[in-house]
């Protein structure tokens, strides 16, 4: 069954989708750093893995989040790691000295448990954004904790939140207390409440406080990120978040198609910063 449900995973992801996982906003206690040794295989138990700590290569959580490769070679064929990247089930060919990879496991398989491959930047409420695989560099939705396993082992370049601002290893701001009004832009999470059927509560992160509704489905623009296929005849537009100078190219490319009446009142008033290209 894990076969299955990882092929199925391994797929939705390398054709450019995305899974989504519970959020970032508890403190975090990184553990004591590893040093990296050449040929050192830090692999895992064979009877789960995760026992409240972090290591450079698993998440605290029993049975939770791995990378497999990278600088500290971590494992590929440990029980943490039923497939590393496009590596499946075991595969003699990976090797703790490929680059780093995302472990596809019972964890990861569980927390997309139910959840539509969706594309960044609309992930869900908490999520952030990974280009999971060496050689799939699409952004994808992904759990808070991936991004710290990540900069970890010195890929936060492949790190983003969901706002597709740079990866500081800021926690995400906690859902809102108080809910902001602005005209056409539906606020969600926290004393916001959820959003309607068939949307998405998307884009909290640290510059970012707020997450706001957008149709599910909503695809990201084309690359440049200037105006979507279909756009404005269609009354759709590009929504950009803006973020750090040295990000926003990056966020342009990764612009969110949404209604024009959203995409206009988040740039007039998201609280952090958007603009929107007709």
């Amino acid at each position: 069954m894990l076969r299955l449900a990882a092929s199925v995973l391994l797929l939705a992801i390398t054709m450019g989708g995305c899974i989504f996982f519970a959020n970032g906003t508890e403190a975090l206690d990184a553990g004591p750093e590893m040093d990296a040794g050449a040929g050192v295989d830090h692999g895992v138990a064979d009877a789960g893995w995760g026992d409240g700590n972090w290591t450079q290569c698993t998440s605290p959580v029993v049975e939770g989040l791995a990378v497999c490769g990278g600088p500290f070679h971590c494992s590929a064929t440990s029980a943490a790691c039923s497939g590393c990247g496009d590596c499946l089930f075991n595969d003699p060919g990976c090797t703790a000295q490929d680059p780093l990879n995302t472990c596809i496991n019972d964890g990861l398989v569980a927390a997309a448990d139910g959840t539509p491959a969706r594309s960044c930047p609309a992930c869900p409420d908490g999520n952030i954004c990974v280009a999971m695989f060496t050689g799939f560099e699409s952004f994808t939705c992904a759990p808070y904790d991936l991004g710290v396993l990540f900069a970890k082992n010195g890929a936060s370049d492949r790190v983003r939140y969901a706002d597709m601002g740079l990866w500081t290893g800021a926690l995400l701001p906690p859902p809102p207390v108080t809910c902001p009004s602005v005209p056409d832009l539906q606020f969600c999470g926290g004393k916001c409440g959820t959003c309607p059927s068939g949307q998405v509560c998307a884009g909290r992160s640290p510059l970012h406080p707020n997450s706001f509704c957008v149709p599910q489905g909503s695809g990201p623009c084309p690359i440049g990120g200037n105006v979507c296929p279909w756009s404005p005849d269609a009354g759709v537009g590009c929504l950009k978040f803006t973020v750090q100078p040295d990000a926003q190219a990056v966020a342009n490319q990764w612009g969110l198609c949404v209604p024009t009446s959203l995409c206009e009142a988040a740039a007039a008033g998201l609280p952090g910063g958007a603009t929107c290209s007709l």
